[in-house]
């Protein structure tokens, strides 16, 4: 079973073409060779072409998408799932991949993340963002009056097979064999972020709708 695409937004779409600043943060400096999967239009993969990789590659869900990025000439991108893809030929080939908000859109993110490290080269980096389903704006309409309704975006995206909470996130990265460097929450609005600081992140669990990670092959 794979992951459903978001056949409701077209190639151009905002949803594509996103690029993060609390992820491009944790972007090294001088990436090598990176790997995006989910890449969308491209959005990270040309701040890493920026910062000097010589191989950049992409895996897109859906095929438009993917065509789009390559009419642009990038060459390596595959169309479809990861959980698909025969990826043997990128067999420790990266310093880093990339997997923001792609793992909870497949079925099985463990077989997923295993697979991934295999391509990252000695040393490198996989880095990413999960959403948190424990968030204040999911876990209380669920406390309170049973509500749990799939939306177009969001924490509850209609497209999203499997949910994590922060310390789940832990359990699924140590479980394939990797080392959790950087968990860091993804905060909406100033008021949830000021909060997060002032409780030295122990509030985060509710407030923050997302998190980034930063993940080394143990």
């Amino acid at each position: 079973m794979t992951s459903l695409a978001h056949t409701t937004f077209s190639a151009d779409a905002g949803y594509y073409g996103e690029v993060r600043p609390s992820l491009v943060a944790l972007l090294p400096e001088k990436p090598r060779a990176v790997l995006d999967v989910g890449c969308g239009r491209g959005g990270h993969l040309k701040i890493c072409r920026e910062r000097g990789a010589e191989r950049l590659a992409g895996i897109e869900l859906r095929a438009d998408v993917a065509d789009a990025l390559r009419a642009e000439g990038w060459a390596e991108v595959l169309a479809g799932s990861v959980e698909d893809q025969d990826l043997s030929r990128f067999e420790g080939a990266f310093d880093l991949i990339i997997a923001s908000f792609v793992l909870e859109h497949v079925a099985d993110p463990w077989t997923v993340l295993a697979r991934l490290k295999t391509l990252l080269a000695p040393g490198g980096r996989l880095i990413g963002a999960l959403p948190n389903v424990r968030y204040w704006r999911v876990a209380l309409p669920l406390l309170v009056t049973g509500d749990w309704t799939y939306v177009e975006e969001g924490v509850m995206d209609r497209t999203h097979l499997r949910f994590f909470t922060r310390r789940t996130m832990r359990d699924l990265f140590a479980a394939t064999g990797f080392a959790c460097e950087t968990l860091q929450p993804i905060c909406g609005g100033r008021l949830a972020t000021l909060a997060n600081r002032l409780t030295a992140g122990a509030a985060s669990g509710l407030l923050a709708w997302g998190y980034d990670f930063v993940l080394k092959a143990e």
